[in-house]
């Protein structure tokens, strides 16, 4: 029975910040630790906030799914016999005749309201919208990776808290993320 008063999200982003404090932890072994210590010693927490999270963690299943279909479905082209992938795509039907979808079959997001639909559904528009955010993703990601680069070169086998302070850090991602711009 959940308690109406209580605030699951608060005390639970509570225990996950106390249980990452530090570093050199890994996500998963602190999620199984939370959750056995909450089973004993608060299963009404564990409770109230898988009920609180229920949608989020469906919306998040739900997106890293497709996410998924995305990725399998892009190396099963790539990897694939040239030949036999330019005969399924003209003849649009696999060997029982059976039609096939596949990559049209994946679902992108097109709107910035996350409005979700299949590729063989999309307008121009629509892939276009795609396209940006792919774009979007691919600048940000270099602009990290320079980052991390350039701190590396600066801390060598030393910490980065003991090769620079964290002004001189933060100046140094905002200075590549202009660059970025």
């Amino acid at each position: 029975m959940m308690e109406k008063d209580r605030d699951y999200i608060a005390e639970m982003d509570a225990c996950i910040e106390y249980a990452t404090r530090g570093s050199g932890w890994v996500a998963a072994v602190v999620a199984e630790k939370i959750c056995a210590e909450l089973a004993e010693r608060d299963p009404q927490l564990l409770e109230g906030w898988l009920r609180e999270m229920a949608a989020d963690t469906l919306k998040r299943q739900i997106q890293a799914r497709y996410a998924g279909a995305r990725l399998r479905e892009h190396h099963r082209v790539t990897r694939g016999a040239f030949a036999d992938q330019a005969r399924i795509f003209e003849e649009g039907k696999d060997e029982n005749g059976a039609r096939l979808l596949g990559m049209f079959a994946l679902v992108h997001v097109v709107s910035a309201g996350d409005i979700r639909k299949r590729a063989g559904e999309m307008t121009g528009e629509d892939h276009l919208f795609v396209a940006d955010r792919y774009r979007t993703r691919g600048t940000s990601d270099l602009m990290r990776a320079a980052f991390h680069r350039a701190v590396a070169d600066k801390v060598g086998d030393r910490r980065t808290d003991e090769a620079m302070d964290l002004a001189g850090y933060e100046s140094l991602y905002r200075s590549l993320a202009r660059a970025a711009e």
